[in-house]
């Protein structure tokens, strides 16, 4: 989990309050960036959004990539749909 995370989209710094992203966070960004560059870079406006498919127990079992424009994305203040999550299973060993 990332230190400086923004309160919510278009927020300040949950951490110090500062506009996101503050300078703690840039300078993380700017190192992780640095690793990957290519990742990074995008058309203006578009954005890549990873997800993943749950199954009955909310362990993942599918990851979902969706390149979208970001004008058209909205905040949701309420989870969409009641889906009880059953206990998680316990990691195979080996």
């Amino acid at each position: 989990m990332e230190e400086h995370p923004p309160a919510y989209p278009g927020g300040p710094c949950l951490a110090c309050r500062e506009p996101w992203p503050c300078v703690p966070r840039r300078a993380a960004m700017l190192k992780e960036f640095a690793k990957a560059p290519n990742e990074a870079l995008t058309y203006d406006g578009w954005t890549w959004l990873d997800g993943y498919v749950l199954d009955r127990r909310g362990d993942a079992i599918a990851r979902r990539s969706l390149f979208v424009m970001s004008a058209g994305l909205r905040w949701l203040n309420q989870p969409v749909g009641n889906r009880p999550v059953l206990p998680r299973s316990r990691a195979r060993a080996g």
